[in-house]
């Protein structure tokens, strides 16, 4: 019976929590942000665009790093180069769940950046109910068909507006190079193309996707201070990569179980990565051919190598702050909802 109790709490705290993020993301980023990204338009005021965006996701994310970091009980142990606080950067990681970004995101809090973060992602996650409007809202993602004669409009339009100096801001645009999430499957298919082509065969990674890289490396030159490669290694379960996004919102055990995640960094200064694409496309197939190595002493040792990095959880007091920001601002939208629908109702 405890058993029962614990998972029956476990999965109702976290549809509870779907439920109370959905109700805020629809008044906050779909009805609120809207209108005042309208008003910051109209008086073209970029710059407080930018920050308004920033303070959204930070206090909308934060809410999901928290639950990841405490309930869900997730350690990240991070290894190698510390990032700048402050520094713009590409970040290129591996991928493997969708629980990825989740990890990223507290990585980038580690450095102050989780309120900045950018993806690539394919355009149909746009459609997704409520959050796609919000993502887009926000900037948190950058849609696209993986075309690239139809991705360049995008890309020149997203580069543009990160690097415009009036709304100029600090940001990780973050790139997961193999295009789709690792598995058995894949990787035969991603060997077969690099056998056909004399490109390096990978065997914990698939083979990256060069285009997206070195495209934004090339227009975000000037504004970025340095490329963020970082490797993520998961404790396996069964043959799969875990904890999953079930894991973590539906069979937490309230911080009790540990799910102890490695996280190794390498932080590559602009000024030693090259100007032509042929230099960058040859960057990027040395740095997954050393995931792949670096995944394949993981898979034996459990761990990466280099110097550890203090990890600091978000704490209870930030979570409260973001929480305030977030249940004030849906209160405020939710009571002007009400008056005006009232107004409607009354003047008819």
């Amino acid at each position: 019976m405890p058993t029962f109790i614990t998972k029956f709490v476990a999965r109702s705290s976290g549809l509870l929590f779907l439920l109370w993020m959905t109700f805020c993301v629809i008044l906050v980023c779909d009805v609120l942000l809207p209108i005042l990204l309208l008003i910051c338009w109209l008086c073209r005021a970029k710059y407080i665009t930018r920050r308004l965006q920033s303070f959204v996701l930070r206090i909308w994310m934060s809410h999901f790093i928290f639950y990841v970091e405490r309930l869900a009980g997730v350690e990240l142990v991070i290894t190698g180069d510390k990032f700048v606080r402050g520094e713009s950067a590409v970040v290129v990681c591996n991928h493997q769940s969708w629980t990825d970004s989740l990890i990223l995101y507290s990585v980038a809090r580690q450095v102050g950046r989780h309120g900045d973060v950018k993806f690539f992602a394919k355009k149909s996650l746009a459609y997704f109910p409520f959050y796609g409007i919000a993502a887009v809202l926000v900037r948190v993602c950058i849609f696209i068909t993986r075309h690239m004669d139809r991705d360049r409009k995008i890309f020149r339009r997203i580069f543009s507006y990160l690097t415009d100096a009036s709304g100029q801001w600090p940001f990780w645009l973050i790139i997961f190079c193999e295009g789709t999430r690792f598995n058995l499957n894949k990787r035969e298919k991603s060997q077969e193309f690099a056998k056909k082509h004399d490109l390096p065969v990978l065997y914990n990674v698939l083979l990256p996707k060069t285009g997206g890289f070195s495209a934004s490396v090339s227009s975000l030159r000037d504004n970025i201070g340095a490329c963020y490669d970082i490797t993520i290694g998961y404790p396996s379960l069964q043959g799969q990569v875990g904890p999953s996004i079930s894991d973590i919102l539906f069979r937490h055990q309230f911080g009790r179980q540990k799910w102890v995640v490695h996280v190794h960094q390498k932080r590559v200064p602009i000024q030693l990565i090259g100007d032509s694409e042929e230099e960058m496309k040859e960057l990027l197939y040395r740095v997954y051919k050393e995931k792949d190595k670096q995944m394949e002493n993981f898979k034996t040792n459990g761990n990466f190598d280099g110097t550890n990095i203090p990890f600091h959880k978000l704490s209870v007091m930030d979570l409260f702050f973001c929480f305030v920001c977030f249940f004030g601002l849906s209160l405020l939208v939710l009571v002007g909802l009400i008056w005006l629908f009232q107004l409607i109702r009354f003047s008819n």
